[in-house]
């Protein structure tokens, strides 16, 4: 690097760390606001998990099959709604 250029950088650095906003900007908000990002996705999910487990969801079965039928009642969350053939 020429003698030029690093005498420009180094004003630019010091230009750059005597502005509070840009610190503030660049170091400070993103150390602060990717761990509260990241806590309150995890916490969101969690909660849409425990609904979703929570609840029961109907599953109409029509025609002659046991075995989906039997399925059905075994599986957790579901609900056997049975239809007429027409």
């Amino acid at each position: 690097m020429t003698r030029v250029a690093r005498a420009f950088v180094r004003k630019e650095v010091r230009e750059i760390l005597r502005d509070r906003k840009v610190i503030l900007l660049t170091i400070v908000l993103p150390v602060l606001l990717y761990p509260l990002t990241f806590t309150m996705s995890s916490w969101l999910k969690e909660r849409e998990d425990e609904k979703a487990r929570d609840r029961v969801l109907s599953v109409a079965v029509t025609g002659d099959v046991d075995e989906l039928r039997v399925a059905v009642y075994r599986a957790a969350g579901l609900r056997l709604v049975e239809l007429e053939e027409e």
